[in-house]
């Protein structure tokens, strides 16, 4: 017959396993920023706080002046010519991207984008 702290030790460990084991998922209404800068990364930044799933309109300081971006690890967002994510558009990976050797067309182009996990 097994003890009651055999038993608990037990449980715990097995509540611990399918914790760690259990990968967390994103909130639908969770959010990050991705960062927008003017020149090259790192001059004229600004943050860009985005909703995933939602488009978010680029500010005066930032719209149609966007020339490199930085989008973080495990996310994809869209960046578009239009307000409210209309228009062509470019979709990019966690990474850092320089619009005037990436894709010359969206240098100073954007003016929204659209995030959500990858």
């Amino acid at each position: 017959m097994f003890n009651s702290k055999a038993l608990l030790a037990s449980t715990l460990a097995a509540l611990v396993s399918f914790t760690v084991a259990s990968p967390a998922k994103p909130s639908p209404d969770a959010g990050t920023t991705v960062t927008a800068c003017t020149g090259s990364f790192g001059t004229g930044c600004l943050p860009v706080s985005v909703s995933f799933g939602v488009c978010t309109n680029l500010n005066d300081a930032l719209s149609g002046e966007v020339t490199s971006v930085n989008v973080p690890d495990g996310l994809i967002c869209t960046f578009f010519e239009g307000f409210g994510c209309s228009d062509a558009h470019i979709s990019l990976q966690q990474g850092t991207y320089d619009f005037r050797f990436t894709n010359p067309f969206f240098d100073k182009q954007a003016h929204s984008l659209n995030c959500s996990p990858q």
